[in-house]
C-alpha cells in the first residue's frame, strides 16, 4: 500500500494545497514589510515509482526432487464395457461409438523420451503450483498419486501421467478405441505410513478409527463443504500448454473428450465412475459441446 502524506512535497492534491497554502500565508505577512520579490513555488519532484506487483507464496512449494533412472513397467488392465445410458454413453461419446469390454497393456514406467507413465517430480511441482493458482479454496495436504522410485541419489518420487497403451484383444475397432490410459494404485495403509497428517482431520482433532486424514471413505459426500473439509480430487489436467491457454483454468475442471474412470477396489470389484465432461455430438462427431 502507498499513503500519500498531506504535509509532504507529493504530487496528490493534498500535497499541492497544502504548499499552496503556506505560500499564500507567507506573503500575506510579508506585505507590509520592504518590497521582496515573492520566494519561488519549490519545485515538486515527482515521487518514485510504485515497485511492480509481486505474488506472495505463503505455502511455498519443496524443491524439486531428481530425475528417476530409466526404467520400465509393464501392467495390463481390463476396461469395462462403456455403457449406454439415456444420455448417451459414460464416456461421452455418441452411441455408435461405444467402447466394448477392453484389455490393455501399457508401460508405466519412466523413459527420456516423454513415454511411459510416469511423471518426473519437476512436473509434478508444476501441475501443483497450477492448481494452488486456479483452485485456491482447495489446499493439497497429500498427494496420493505418487510413488517412490530409483534414481542416481538414491530414492526419488514420481507422478502419474497417461501413456499410449495397446490393445491385447483382438478387436477391430480396438485400436482407436482407447490411444492412451493412465493407472494409479493407492494402498491407505502404507500413505499412512508415510505421512504427518494422516492422523489429523482437517480441524486438527486427532482422528479415532481407520479414517486417514479425517476422511470417512465410502461415505456419499455433503451437497456443500464447509471449511476443514477434505476430500479426494481426482484431476487429469494437460502438462503440455499454448501461452493462451496457460492464461485459462479451464483445464482444471475439464476432462479430455472421451474420458472413461475406473474404479478397481481391493476386492477384485470393477466400478465405472461417470465425470463431467463435454458430449460428442451425433451430427458432426468432430464437435464436443455441453456436459453430460
Amino acid at each position: 500500500q502507498v499513503e500519500t502524506n498531506p504535509t509532504s512535497n507529493g504530487e496528490g492534491d493534498g500535497g499541492n494545497t497544502h504548499q499552496n497554502n503556506n505560500v499564500d500565508e507567507l506573503i500575506d505577512l510579508t506585505e507590509d514589510s520592504p518590497s521582496k520579490e515573492a520566494p519561488p513555488e519549490p519545485r515538486i519532484s515527482s515521487p518514485p515509482p510504485s515497485p511492480p506487483p509481486t505474488t506472495i507464496i505463503r505455502n511455498p512449494l519443496p524443491p524439486t526432487k531428481p530425475r528417476p533412472l530409466p526404467f520400465s513397467d509393464f501392467h495390463r488392465t481390463l476396461f469395462c464395457p462403456d455403457l449406454v445410458t439415456e444420455r448417451g454413453t459414460i464416456s461421452g461419446c455418441v452411441k455408435n461409438y461405444s467402447r466394448p469390454e477392453m484389455l490393455v497393456e501399457f508401460d508405466r514406467g519412466y523413459h527420456l523420451d516423454g513415454s511411459g507413465g510416469s511423471l518426473d517430480n519437476a512436473q509434478c511441482t508444476d501441475v501443483q503450483n497450477r492448481l494452488n493458482t486456479w483452485d485456491p479454496y482447495w489446499k493439497i495436504v497429500q498427494e496420493l498419486g505418487s510413488r517412490d522410485v530409483s534414481c542416481e541419489d538414491g530414492i526419488t518420487s514420481v507422478g502419474t501421467r497417461t501413456t499410449a497403451c495397446l490393445p491385447v484383444t483382438t478387436n477391430p475397432i480396438a485400436s482407436t478405441s482407447i490411444p492412451s490410459c493412465a493407472m494409479v494404485s493407492i494402498d491407505f495403509r502404507q500413505e499412512i505410513s508415510k505421512s504427518t497428517s494422516a492422523n489429523r482431520d482437517g480441524k486438527g482433532r486427532s482422528v479415532q478409527g481407520f479414517r486417514p486424514w479425517g476422511v470417512r471413505w465410502g461415505k456419499a459426500p455433503p451437497d456443500s463443504h464447509q471449511l476443514g473439509d477434505r476430500r479426494l480430487i481426482m484431476r487429469c489436467v494437460p502438462l503440455h500448454r499454448t501461452p493462451k491457454e496457460e492464461k485459462k483454468r479451464a483445464d482444471m475442471h475439464l476432462w479430455p473428450l472421451g474420458s472413461f474412470v475406473q474404479i478397481k477396489f481391493a476386492n477384485g470389484c470393477d466400478q465405472v465412475i461417470p465425470v463431467i465432461q463435454r458430449k460428442q455430438q451425433s451430427h458432426d462427431h468432430s464437435k464436443w459441446l455441453g456436459n453430460c
